[in-house]
């Protein structure tokens, strides 16, 4: 019994955090329309937390795979795996619903993050 909940916990915690981002992504989304995510309109704060964001995302994941390794908890990484790419997809096809909805194009680049309306180019279907 307990062996069939051990191997949801992935799957659940990968729905927990796409049903968080299908509740926050319009605002977000409408903020970075708004030009909040445009490098040159962000305060002095702002850049910093942007540009620290990954790199420390990128220690705590090595440091919960390192965990579970060292705990003897393999399956925890295949779980954890699982959780984060179905956050990815997710985030991903409703990044793509959203554009072709906004007739907009989201970019971004290094510091920034804007949209570029795609019927002023001619790109509309």
């Amino acid at each position: 019994m307990f062996q069939g909940i051990r191997s949801c916990w992935g799957i659940s915690i990968g729905a927990g955090a796409v049903l968080g981002f299908l509740l926050a992504y319009r605002k977000q989304y409408a903020r970075i329309v708004a030009g909040e995510f445009i490098e040159a309109n962000m305060t002095k704060r702002q850049r910093i937390v942007r540009r620290l964001s990954m790199p420390v995302a990128t220690v705590l994941l090595v440091a919960f795979m390192g965990y579970f390794v060292l705990s003897g908890m393999p399956g925890w990484i295949i779980r954890f795996t699982l959780a984060l790419s179905l956050v990815g997809w997710a985030q991903y096809g409703v990044t793509i619903l959203w554009e072709r909805g906004h007739c907009t194009t989201l970019i971004a680049e290094k510091g920034s993050m804007y949209t570029l309306d795609t019927t002023a180019e001619g790109e509309s279907a």
